[in-house]
């Protein structure tokens, strides 16, 4: 079940990874709507296994085409039979000694996206806040104005899971005169959010640039 419906759908950009760590063999690898009927072998009356399901989203993708997906959702079950094997089900792979370690988590984290000019018109600089889980996050930014350092307010926020919030920065009285004087100003960000137990940092620059005035 996909929510709302985009193309292609969110569970074929999700990558699983299905996991049998008593066996310690790889059942499934692949994108998460691929997955069908997967042959998980004999159990004898009695025997126990476990099973890990991981879910990542890829790496080293455009950035435009990952935003389409933001605070969209998928749904997914399994059932689990027991009984002869159906024709045509994939066995499983089993790992090679040196790959058959622990596997690798994907914890939930956070992301700042800022435009990399802007142009404020009501002198305060905007930029975008995503968790992937619920974090407290703190945006800190300093400006460069001539060889001077001015920091601005910080901002911090609580925030839910999967929302977008937006953060608005006020640019100091300094960098505003040099606004107006029609020079721009490198202003550096920091983010600093506590999420799922962990502190995530990421950093970004934007080029402030001069209101453009009208002319009669």
């Amino acid at each position: 079940v996909e929510s709302p419906a985009v193309s292609p759908p969110l569970s074929a950009v999700l990558d699983l990874t299905v996991l049998d760590l008593t066996a310690g063999r790889t059942v499934f690898a692949g994108k998460l709507d691929q997955l069908g009927t997967v042959t998980l072998g004999d159990l004898a009356q009695g025997e126990q296994r476990r099973y890990r399901f991981l879910i990542a989203f890829p790496t080293g993708r455009a950035p435009a085409a990952d935003n389409a997906y933001q605070l969209t959702s998928t749904s997914v079950s399994y059932v689990w039979t027991a009984g002869a094997a159906a024709p045509g089900t994939t066995p499983p792979r089993v790992l090679s000694p040196q790959t058959a370690g622990p596997p690798t988590l994907h914890r939930p984290t956070a992301r700042l996206t800022v435009a990399r000019r802007q142009r404020p018109r009501d002198a305060r600089l905007r930029v975008t806040l995503v968790c992937q889980a619920r974090c407290r996050a703190r945006v800190t930014a300093r400006a460069t104005v001539g060889r001077k350092r001015v920091p601005l307010r910080s901002v911090a926020r609580s925030v839910a899971p999967a929302r977008r919030v937006v953060l608005r920065l006020a640019l100091p009285r300094r960098v505003r005169a040099a606004l107006s004087a029609g020079r721009s100003v490198v202003v550096r960000l920091q983010l600093r959010a506590t999420i799922a137990g962990r502190v995530v940092t990421v950093q970004r620059t934007v080029r402030v640039l001069p209101v453009r005035r009208s002319r009669s």
